[in-house]
């Protein structure tokens, strides 16, 4: 996927190209079943597990089942992201958990 994101995707972000970078990434992550870690948050916890009620333990599955669909989502739209910042927005990015493209308007 790598390969077509560089040709997808020909701006890398600087900083001050933000307005020329965000629709590129905005268009890939669309493209590849991606947009959903751009404009949905993580599932939302249900109530306390109890193992005795079976509506609970339902919850919770399909709780695991749509976080770790979300994180996989997540994990290559970050991914992504990486690949089209230059080496000092990288650094800057490295230790941070972005999903959301308008997150990196603040570096």
């Amino acid at each position: 996927m790598s390969s077509a994101l560089f040709t997808a995707v020909t701006t890398t972000l600087k900083g001050d190209n933000y307005d020329t970078w965000t629709p590129e990434m905005e268009a890939f992550f669309q493209a590849t079943g991606l947009g959903s870690a751009i404009t949905s948050d993580p599932p939302v916890e249900p109530s306390p597990l109890d193992t005795e009620d079976l509506d609970s333990v339902k919850a919770w599955k399909e709780y695991d089942d749509a976080l770790k669909s979300w994180k996989e989502i997540d994990t290559k739209a970050v991914g992504n992201i990486c690949l089209r910042l230059s080496p000092s927005i990288r650094i800057l990015a490295k230790d941070q958990r972005v999903t959301q493209l308008s997150s990196f308007g603040n570096i």
